[in-house]
């Protein structure tokens, strides 16, 4: 039986993909590539182990915000890894919540 958060997450990476290719926009892409990535380590290994996930996202987490946040000179080279990061972590910490056996 196919988890609905799986198709859902597969379609709104895909649609955000191709709207970046068709308006020709790098952010669009990434975030699909994100909700990609996202979506397919929760579903290989964070479904697995919650407590470890929980554990490491957190952290991930909080050391990406700080390191965002304290670059107040913008001396990082590539500051969009630090958010494509945060931003896959994220959605694995959602999906890792139980917010879909409340809703549904």
């Amino acid at each position: 039986m196919t988890d609905k958060r799986l198709i859902i997450m597969a379609f709104l990476g895909l649609i955000t993909i191709v709207l970046g290719m068709a308006t020709n926009d790098l952010r669009h892409i990434y975030l699909g590539m994100g909700v990609w990535i996202a979506a397919a380590l929760f579903y290989s290994f964070f479904t697995r182990n919650r407590e470890l996930s929980a554990l490491v996202l957190g952290i991930i987490t909080l050391h990406t915000g700080i390191i965002l946040l304290y670059d107040i000179d913008r001396s990082l080279q590539k500051p969009e890894i630090f958010g494509i990061i945060t931003f896959i972590a994220g959605i694995i910490m959602v999906l890792n919540s139980d917010w879909h056996k409340k809703h549904s």
